[in-house]
């Protein structure tokens, strides 16, 4: 298993925004840079992630050599790991939301996004951000969010959290273990079966999710019973 730098800091604006500093100064694989805060925290689509003490901040650069179309595996592969580390710390049944959600109970616990630079030749890095509710306090206006605290009543370790969750990604992103990434996500997911709206950059699909392809789309029937495959977008369920 690979040895991993971190760095910790204490307050700034994103660790995605300092982790592709690094990258693009030339970090080794597998560094990993964290924060106790985010002044500006980033979701999907340049959403403001609320990133109060508490919480737990990092984000992970990868240099893999792998092929560009490949890529998709470490968004599901670092959910996946989330679920699975809180099911082995704290006997939290997480499940996975299409295409980056680790939700409990239909509420969101962790946000995950992921950004890639293409070189000539490949993939030059990609940054995997990862932002988890553990003791921060959730507001009365998240009504859709929760914490690990408040799940089990008391403050548990982000340092804990982390190591476990390290351990685990890097064992899901081993090689010879791409294949399985996909299949492992399904187990865990809360998407397919679902009725979704789907919002790319340019249209809306509505329907029902009926599978996640071995690419990481998502395949969705709709009302006159055609087949879309979509790649990336805002997942929303009809139910939420």
């Amino acid at each position: 298993m690979e040895n991993y730098a971190i760095h910790k800091l204490d307050k700034i604006d994103s660790t995605m925004n300092y982790a592709k500093q690094l990258a693009e100064n030339g970090c080794k694989n597998f560094t990993v840079v964290t924060a106790k805060l985010q002044k500006n925290g980033r979701g999907r689509l340049e959403r403001k992630w609320l990133s109060e003490i508490g919480g737990l901040y990092f984000t992970i650069v990868l240099k893999p050599k792998i092929a560009i179309k490949k890529a998709f595996v470490y968004n599901f592969a670092a959910s996946s790991a989330i679920a699975e580390t809180l099911k082995y710390l704290f006997k939290i049944d997480a499940k996975l939301k299409w295409p980056n959600d680790v939700h409990i109970s239909g509420k969101k616990i962790c946000g995950i996004l992921s950004e890639i630079k293409i070189k000539e030749n490949g993939i030059d890095y990609i940054n995997i951000g990862i932002g988890l509710n553990v003791n921060n306090p959730i507001s009365a206006a998240e009504i859709k969010s929760v914490s690990v605290n408040q799940i089990t009543g008391q403050t548990e370790s982000k340092t804990k959290i982390l190591e476990t969750f390290l351990i685990n990604f890097q064992k899901k992103i081993e090689p010879n273990k791409h294949n399985k990434i996909i299949s492992e996500w399904k187990t865990k997911n809360i998407t397919v079966g679902a009725f979704v709206t789907v919002k790319t950059a340019n249209k809306k699909i509505e329907g029902e999710a009926i599978d996640i392809d071995r690419s990481g789309a998502l395949v969705v029937i709709t009302d006159n019973f055609r087949i879309k495959k979509i790649s990336h977008g805002d997942c929303f369920h009809l139910s939420e």
